[in-house]
């Protein structure tokens, strides 16, 4: 559980020092909230899904086979272009350091902790896309 928590304060922290703002909680009306729901939903089933591929599945099981340090570049760097589509060079910068910091966070804690931080990075995200009506500074 102390792993768990670790990954959420990790997500808090990545997010905030990425975006140079606090997570934004405003209160979002029902009608919204309905609205959001099946996107925060999207969110933590794609986070969970990349943290199995990337950090379980090339970080842990590569890491037997290729070293934990090989394993944890190949990780963090597929991670990265997995995402190149979103928003070209920019974006794959981004995912470095998140990749970097999940990869630490399930290093740490196991699979539970990185899906949370994953998770909680996504959400905050999308929070500051809600309250600010686009997106913060970096993420």
């Amino acid at each position: 559980m102390t792993a768990v928590a670790g990954g959420a304060v990790a997500a808090a922290a990545l997010y905030t020092v990425l975006a140079r703002e606090l997570p934004t909680l405003a209160p979002i009306g029902w009608n919204r909230l309905k609205l959001l729901l099946p996107r925060a939903l999207g969110l933590v089933m794609a986070a969970a899904r990349e943290e199995v591929i990337w950090r379980w599945l090339v970080l842990g099981h590569g890491g037997a086979l290729l070293g934990a340090p090989a394993a944890f570049v190949l990780a963090t760097g597929g991670f990265a272009l997995a995402h190149w589509r979103q928003a070209g060079a920019r974006s794959v910068a981004v995912h470095l350091v998140t990749g970097s910091v999940f990869g630490v966070v399930y290093l740490a804690g196991g699979i539970a902790a990185s899906v949370v931080a994953h998770a909680l990075y996504n959400l905050l995200v999308l929070a500051a896309v809600e309250a600010h009506g686009r997106r913060p500074r970096a993420p």
